[in-house]
């Protein structure tokens, strides 16, 4: 085991750049929390979803590395991330696939259901946390370039919650709705 004469040695670590920055900067935040959603929609998959779900969460999942990567770039990262507007076209053709498929909502959703789909409403909230990450890198650094990953992790959350209700509706679940219905007598 490494022993780390001061706490300097543990608190900062390597971009992909090269260059040294603190494990709480605002690249490293996002990274983490997109790394953190990656894990949460590994939670979902595992916990078998319908397929044609399963296959969309695995292609989000590689877009997510794509992201990281990127963003572990810090400084070096190129103008044209990888993620970009084929990227967020392909998630809007997937938003109005499920979006024709499921009922037409009037009220919020209480989080609940399946596993799976419990398991993908907490991706859905990990998933915002990311978009607030990314607004605090383009407002501190200035650099447009991030713009497409923001376009992209909001229509994301947006996309993450049509497959948490789809993963119930498949599975026979009964939104639960808030405010609730008046219970009928």
């Amino acid at each position: 085991m490494t022993q780390h004469s001061n706490l300097s040695d543990v608190s900062a670590t390597r971009l992909a750049d090269g260059s040294s920055v603190s494990k709480d900067c605002d690249l490293l935040e996002a990274c983490g929390t997109i790394d953190e959603l990656n894990a949460a929609l590994g939670l979902a998959r595992a916990l078998a979803p319908p397929n044609e779900i399963g296959d969309d969460i695995c292609q989000i999942q590689h877009d997510l590395f794509m992201a990281g990567a990127d963003l572990a770039c810090g400084a070096l990262a190129t103008p044209n991330l990888r993620i970009g507007p084929q990227q967020l076209e392909k998630l809007e053709a997937a938003i109005a696939r499920w979006n024709q498929r499921l009922p037409a909502l009037q009220h919020f959703v209480v989080p609940a259901g399946t596993p799976a789909a419990a398991a993908l409403n907490l991706a859905r909230t990990v998933c915002r946390r990311a978009e607030r990450r990314v607004v605090t890198i383009l407002r501190n650094s200035g650099q447009a370039r991030w713009q497409p990953l923001l376009a992209y992790l909001n229509r994301l959350s947006y996309f993450l919650f049509l497959l948490y209700r789809a993963a119930n509706v498949a599975a026979g679940q009964q939104e639960h709705l808030w405010p609730p219905r008046p219970i009928r007598q």
